[in-house]
């Protein structure tokens, strides 16, 4: 196993050991959604151990793993070093992740599942990179030349392993502990404490998602009702 997929396996793992048993996580594999798109290779998936899904020759390093958007719980990009390049990257397949089903009509009358347009939870984590500051103007550079990426498409934590962390807020903004307000979908630098607040943003995330998915009704026939028959 060479460097970079012992290092994605290592996240993997850790990923295991936090995230509920109803969480699935494999290595290097792709969202489709229901209208056929697919995303470029993620890493990393978390997905519901009730998502439809087909893995391929997953008993050996190079197996893949394809999962329904729809029961996706996380996806993870991991980069042996953080700059502009392996950055745009790990944005650009984030933004391939293809839309979910709506939502209307798929939960109980009583349930509100606050968040679903940002469904799964996006992750970037390197174990190096450029400085705070360079990466967070890549990000904001990044997205100004798009101008339209919608926010579910962007990620939550970019996280440099032993450096900082870069966090997106929520779209209702946030408080932080000392009082300050901060204004909603904005990338922040946080650099005290960024391998805890790191991990913590990205398995708080997954389990919020995971926990609230237990809601959502999904009908995996729907698939092959739009695959024309011969």
């Amino acid at each position: 196993m060479d460097k970079g997929l012992a290092r994605e396996a290592a996240y993997a793992e850790v990923m295991r050991q936090l995230l509920p048993t109803s969480c699935e996580v494999a290595l290097g594999g792709f969202l489709f959604g229901h209208e056929g798109h697919e995303s470029r290779q993620m890493d990393i998936l978390v997905y519901s151990d009730l998502a439809l899904q087909y893995r391929v020759g997953t008993s050996s390093p190079q197996g893949k793993t394809f999962t329904c958007v729809d029961g996706a719980v996380g996806a993870v990009s991991v980069k042996s070093k953080l700059d502009g390049d392996s950055l745009r990257d790990a944005l650009d397949c984030i933004e391939s992740i293809p839309a979910k089903l709506p939502l209307e009509g798929r939960v109980p009358p009583f349930v509100k599942l606050g968040g679903y347009w940002d469904w799964p939870h996006k992750v970037v984590v390197a174990f190096d990179g450029l400085s705070q500051e360079t990466i967070l103007g890549h990000i904001e550079e990044f997205y100004a030349a798009r101008g339209d990426t919608p926010q579910g498409k962007r990620p939550h934590v970019v996280h440099v392993l032993g450096k900082y962390c870069i966090v997106r807020t929520a779209s209702e903004g946030e408080e932080t502990r000392l009082g300050m307000q901060l204004p909603p979908n904005e990338f922040v630098i946080c650099s005290n404490d960024p391998d805890l607040l790191g991990l913590a943003k990205a398995v708080t995330g997954m389990h919020r998602v995971a926990m609230a998915m237990r809601w959502l009704k999904t009908d995996y026939a729907e698939l092959f009702d739009r695959t024309p028959l011969p």
